[in-house]
């Protein structure tokens, strides 16, 4: 019997990594090095839109999940950011992590998004609230984390 839970254990495991990664591959394509100058500028790209997700301050929740347009992105932790690519248009971003946080922009090419996703404590539990805030905020939270490796 303890050979059959550890057995399923360890599938939950593998499927949970399975889901990670081919999430990751369909969506929030890899950075290009120049989205981040040198100094920091938060270049834009021509022909696509940036979403920069970050935490700041230290939590007590270590990880919470990002999903965008419905497939799992990433976790993020404690003063953490995420960069994603993607295509101009409209996108929801979400949050599942005790309670359900989502947010629908529409993006244009050649733009910078940012987004907040704030842990908010109950007397009962921890969730996220997602929220978009201006360039020169988001700028400056995203220069107190650090990428999402």
């Amino acid at each position: 019997m303890l050979r059959h839970i550890q057995s399923i254990k360890l599938l939950s495991v593998l499927m949970l990594m399975f889901a990670t990664v081919s999430g990751c591959a369909n969506y929030g394509q890899s950075v290009p090095q120049d989205v981040m100058d040198d100094d920091n500028s938060f270049a834009t790209l021509p022909d696509k839109s940036v979403i920069y997700i970050y935490r700041t301050g230290l939590n007590i929740k270590d990880e919470m999940p990002v999903n965008l347009d419905g497939k799992f992105i990433a976790m993020t932790g404690p003063k953490t950011y995420l960069i994603l690519t993607v295509e101009p248009g409209e996108h929801e971003i979400s949050s599942e992590e005790g309670n359900f946080s989502s947010i629908t922009i529409k993006t244009q090419a050649d733009k910078n998004y940012f987004i907040l996703q704030e842990v908010v404590k109950s007397f009962t539990s921890t969730g996220a609230n997602l929220q978009e805030v201006t360039a020169p905020e988001g700028r400056r939270g995203v220069r107190e984390c650090t990428l999402v490796s």
